[in-house]
């Protein structure tokens, strides 16, 4: 489906499970990242709730092409075998819809901060979207209601309605 992604962290091809994987597997951390990207999308696709039926290993062995892919998955804890199913630890951390949400949500409020940022500046820099990590990170700004009214009725004076009035409709379209 167009439009589908998958969160991926970027400290990913370092964690220490990956190298553990690596050594196992005997392969490089790239291979095993290659690994790892095609089973997190087939869990995208195909696991709902985190658990997959004990005939998924084979399957997804020959998807990461390893037939010991599984085994170094649960060796750094990332999969567990119990007897009647396979649980792939965290699930709901990483995978799903609710993950998918807070990732859109991190970006949707790192694209409010940074023109926040621009109006704090006095418009220094043109208008991009794009955002650093560490603001991605940041927690959700609370403010109270008559802060947000305050705003809402004081748009900024450098900026020409057409602008602010485009600015604020993807904003809403995007809470």
């Amino acid at each position: 489906m167009a439009g589908d992604w998958m969160k991926i962290e970027l400290e990913t091809p370092n964690k220490i499970e990956v190298t553990e994987m690596a050594e196992f597997l005997k392969v490089s951390n790239n291979e095993v990242i290659g690994m790892l990207v095609s089973y997190l999308a087939w869990l995208n696709q195909h696991c709902k709730d985190g658990e997959l039926p004990t005939s998924s290993i084979n399957y997804l062995n020959n998807l990461a092409g390893s037939t010991e892919f599984c085994n170094a998955l649960s060796r750094v804890g990332w999969l567990q075998f119990h007897e009647d199913r396979i649980e792939v630890v965290n699930y709901e951390r990483h995978n799903g819809k609710n993950a998918k949400e807070r990732a859109s949500n991190n970006r949707r409020v790192a694209k409010y901060r940074e023109i926040k940022k621009l109006e704090e500046d006095g418009l220094s820099r043109e208008y991009s979207s794009d955002v650093t990590d560490i603001v991605l990170q940041e927690r959700i700004p609370e403010k109270r209601t008559e802060e947000k009214k305050i705003e809402e009725n004081n748009p900024p004076s450098w900026m020409p309605n057409e602008r602010l009035e485009s600015l604020t409709m993807e904003y809403n379209n995007h809470v």
